[in-house]
């Protein structure tokens, strides 16, 4: 037997490493502890030379999907006998060194909950797990723990933290933990009044039938939204934004409303499903099925940016507008998008009719990212590198 000790360094903060390595010891008997630092993961284990080949290849082939692994060494230590396996508290006692860990678009399985109504987080707009949700928007400081990020005001229900303290739990150590019995708060502002804390979702909507344009908070920044079937409301935004021909932004419910108005590949399928969920470019039909206000939204253009929508908030406002909506950066032309509620109050107040806000801070402001992708091979060319894929490039090795 013998005392190893591993350094993983990459997109392993925020991504359920911790509990994925646990799970890993605990079932091949292993002891020790895992834990992060400003310098990434370290596990210490106990373990003989097969039990230790067998637990480093389980972690390096089988790491969480939204995991990249960067760098991985080894060093043998004097040998110590762990009686268990333990999950450490994180500390930042050395200099940072440190990748930030990317927003990522809602996933599968809260999607899943989202609309189960047994489930308590059933409709909630601010449903997340470690495999979702705001991450690199939200922090504050390394490494990434509930207190070094803007979530640190949020207390959480009993509920909520037994699921943050369960090793097995899908939510152990999820940063962006809520639910309705602890929520991250909707408020909506209009006409200078401040109403909150419960927000029919079927306002906004009435609002957009209505022509009206309405500001999103989302994960990087406020977002101007309008009905993209209105031809007045979206001349009137280019108006308002000052934006005399620029194309805007448009999302659409799911794949298969907007397949009946683009032409689409797998690979662009799969790019607006991911977690990185960008806009992508994608060609008109010349029979669009939707009655877009096309030639108002991208003039003398054949091709359009288009997202699904990436947040539970986005999904939910969708499920009940049933249409597509213009989803632009929440700012006047030329200016960078606006994140601070503040600031949104005051200057997207003669913009919009409406803003929509949450309680949860942004402490890095994000547009969304854009790519296209060629007709030959598919090949992916970024045009904005930004949610969902900033703030680096990572090279993986491993």
């Amino acid at each position: 037997m013998k005392t190893y000790h591993i350094h993983i360094k990459g997109v392993v903060q925020g991504v359920g490493f911790r509990p994925f390595v646990y799970q890993i010891a605990s079932k091949q008997g292993i002891n020790g502890w895992v834990n992060n630092t400003a310098d990434g993961v370290h596990i210490q284990i106990t373990a003989s030379t097969d039990q230790f080949e067998r637990f480093l290849k389980s972690v390096k082939e089988n790491k969480p999907a939204l995991a990249v692994i960067t760098g991985l060494t080894v060093r043998e230590l004097k040998f110590k006998d762990y009686s268990e396996f333990n999950i450490i508290k994180s500390s930042a006692t050395q200099q940072v060194s440190l990748q930030l860990t990317p927003d990522f678009a809602m996933c599968s399985q809260c999607a899943s909950e989202l609309y189960d109504i047994r489930n308590r987080r059933y409709k909630y707009p601010f449903i997340t797990c470690t495999h979702c949700g705001p991450r690199y928007s939200i922090t504050k400081t390394l490494p990434y723990d509930r207190e070094t990020t803007t979530m640190d005001v949020f207390a959480m229900c009993e509920q909520c933290k037994l699921e943050y303290d369960d090793p097995l739990n899908r939510r152990y150590y999820s940063q962006t933990n809520s639910c309705p019995d602890c929520p991250v708060v909707l408020s909506f502002l209009q006409n200078g009044k401040l109403e909150g804390k419960f927000i029919n979702l079927e306002r906004i909507v009435q609002l957009w039938e209505a022509g009206k344009i309405i500001a999103i908070k989302g994960i990087g920044g406020y977002l101007l939204t309008c009905d993209a079937t209105n031809a007045n409301a979206v001349k009137r935004l280019r108006k308002l934004k000052n934006r005399p021909t620029k194309p805007f932004a448009l999302m659409y419910h799911d794949v298969f409303e907007l397949a009946e108005d683009v032409e689409m590949n797998i690979a662009e399928k799969l790019a607006l499903e991911s977690v990185q969920a960008p806009i992508v470019l994608l060609t008109r039909k010349a029979d669009m099925m939707t009655p877009l206000a096309f030639e108002d939204i991208a003039p003398g253009l054949h091709s359009i940016g288009v997202m699904l929508p990436y947040t539970p908030l986005y999904r939910l406002l969708l499920d009940l507008f049933k249409k597509p909506i213009v989803a632009t950066s929440g700012n006047r032309s030329n200016s960078t998008i606006i994140y601070r509620d503040d600031e949104a109050r005051k200057a997207l107040g003669d913009i919009c009719d409406g803003v929509l806000l949450n309680n949860r801070t942004i402490v890095i402001p994000q547009d969304d990212s854009v790519v296209r992708f060629s007709p030959v091979k598919y090949r992916q060319t970024i045009l904005r590198r930004s949610r969902g894929m900033a703030p680096s490039y990572i090279n993986e090795q491993l």
